[in-house]
């Protein structure tokens, strides 16, 4: 009986002790959780082989990712996926299949939406250059051939404008020199009506815009490609001309 209350009470005392750090880990070894925070990026491997027989030397981890760790090697630095590495890593880092997937998709997403904006950029640069190129052409052909005048829009459609037109023209002033005589001075600038009535102004670029019953300069010249008339509600056939802004001096 004597001995029955003695062994109660010690009994009890080791019912509701705390656990021991040993007693946490039957195994000897450390938790996933405890390794990933003793094992950081920094750690270097002297070797380290994958599943696929790849061997990277003289390694250290760089960063981490639930998918796969980046080391930087005797060779230079690689992404290695914690899917080909042995289980003795896994368990080191932590390694969640399901995690890892799931990182590995949104990261696929992420790098398509990158390489998706990077094509658009692509397109647009190249498209902007072509446009450029043809402004460039446009310009010289306007300064060389193209007819400058001052035209009054006075309807707006869809394709264009009507509008009179006045063309522009540069004439010779004559002034006196000091010492007397006449001589060529300098040019000024002329209106000269352009035609007997009206004609229809057909943009030749995008830039090219037209306001009711404002005055626009620019060039222009016949639309002999199409060979096209325009024709008013008031059944009135007009000549269609190719409007282009001043080329603009880089």
């Amino acid at each position: 009986m004597r001995c029955l209350r003695l062994f109660l009470p010690l009994t009890l005392s080791l019912a509701f002790a705390p656990p021991s750090f040993a007693e946490t880990s039957t195994s000897g070894e450390e938790s996933p959780a405890a390794s990933a925070a003793l094992e950081p990026k920094g750690q270097h491997y002297e070797r380290l082989e994958t599943t696929k027989g790849v061997i990277y030397t003289d390694c250290t981890v760089v960063s981490l990712e639930p998918d796969s760790m980046v080391v930087q090697h005797t060779n230079g630095v690689a992404r290695i996926s914690f899917f080909d590495l042995p289980k003795d890593i896994q368990d080191r880092y932590g390694f969640d299949p399901v995690a890892a997937v799931e990182h590995y998709e949104k990261r696929f997403e992420a790098q398509r939406e990158l390489r998706k904006v990077m094509v658009q950029e692509k397109l647009r640069y190249e498209a902007e250059q072509a446009a450029a190129e043809r402004r460039k052409d446009l310009n010289q052909e306007v300064e060389a051939r193209w007819i400058a005048v001052r035209a009054r829009i006075t309807t707006l459609k869809k394709e264009g404008a009507v509008a009179w037109c006045d063309r522009v023209a540069f004439i010779r002033t004559k002034t006196r020199s000091k010492l007397g005589f006449v001589v060529d001075g300098p040019w000024k600038r002329k209106y000269v009506s352009f035609g007997d009535g009206p004609i229809f102004l057909k943009p030749a670029t995008g830039d090219v815009k037209f306001r009711p019953n404002d005055v626009w300069e620019g060039y222009i010249w016949p639309d002999f490609l199409n060979k096209q008339v325009f024709t008013t509600s008031g059944g009135l056939e007009l000549e269609v001309y190719l409007a282009a802004n001043p080329p603009v001096k880089e």
